[in-house]
């Protein structure tokens, strides 16, 4: 559970090391029950090869400095624009990402995906930690939408039009959001009781 003025450290999840481990067993015993063709070989390279990827997962910190991750060093909250987690799906499989969109010394946008599926993390957690250490509402991808929204409102319709679009928001967003979880909750029961 992650407190405020605390940094989130996201860690490798405890299925992948059940999973990374249960691998090296089939490996093993691969290796010591079967035959060393061609195949084989093949077999063993592959393994060794999703065995590297499966263990690759460094801790990822989000803090009072930034967001923090071996492949990327860090980045400061300065840099970062929005960080929010989206999802991929292909047929049955889906992928969960942090995406970091963010801009370099020169001002040029870049974006960073980080591969969650390893990790253990609560996506609520990551969001609220992200808006606290950041100081800005930029963790989640309807933050991203609405100031995309806001800038093209300013630019066709002016500042007026989008201050006032962006208070209704901020008053709304907060309802609908509850009023979302509520009905949830209720269709969850009521499938139950079926």
């Amino acid at each position: 559970m992650w407190k405020e003025g605390t940094d989130l450290v996201i860690k490798r999840s405890v299925y992948s090391t059940v999973h990374s481990f249960r691998f090296v067993v089939v490996l093993i015993t691969s290796i010591i029950y079967g035959g060393f063709d061609w195949k084989f070989l093949l077999f063993v390279l592959l393994c060794v090869v999703c065995l590297v990827n499966l263990l690759n997962c460094p801790p990822i910190t989000i803090g009072k400095n930034g967001i923090e991750e071996k492949k990327i060093n860090q980045l400061s909250w300065e840099q970062i624009d929005y960080a929010y987690i989206t999802e991929r799906k292909r047929s049955r499989h889906i992928t969960y990402y942090l995406n970091v969109q963010f801009h370099d010394e020169k001002g040029e946008q870049k974006e960073v995906e980080f591969d969650l599926n390893k990790y253990s993390y609560n996506q609520e957690e990551v969001e609220r930690a992200i808006n606290y250490w950041s100081g800005r509402e930029i963790g989640n991808v309807s933050d991203r939408n609405r100031d995309e929204m806001l800038a093209e409102l300013r630019r066709n319709e002016g500042e007026q039009a989008a201050n006032n679009l962006e208070e209704l928001s901020k008053t709304m967003l907060p309802l609908f959001k509850k009023e979302t979880m509520c009905t949830i909750a209720t269709m969850c029961t009521s499938s139950l009781q079926l």
